[in-house]
């Protein structure tokens, strides 16, 4: 997926990265790893499109077309059942 990138929140770390990114056409459902106080680990999910603007610029945004809610869907689906279903 062009354009879509983690960016390093203090200079000099490596930026968070996460475990997966589902999706197509532009619309990506990315996965990250987090931990709670007591050291248990569990999944959130973030969505966006990715998109050029008129000087041919990329850029996220996490409003999304008509067209693309059968893969923003399918996307979330996939997550579900790979993250989710498995913590059942």
């Amino acid at each position: 997926m062009a354009g879509i990138q983690t960016k390093a929140a203090v200079p000099g770390k490596t930026a968070n990265k996460p475990v997966a990114k589902v999706g197509g056409r532009g619309v990506t459902a990315s996965v990250w790893k987090q931990t709670n106080k007591d050291g248990k680990e569990y999944f959130t999910v973030t969505v966006q499109r990715s998109y050029t603007d008129a000087d041919k610029n990329w850029k996220n945004t996490g409003t999304f077309r008509r067209q693309d809610i059968p893969v923003l869907t399918a996307a979330l689906n996939d997550v579900y059942n790979k993250y989710v279903v498995r913590e059942l």
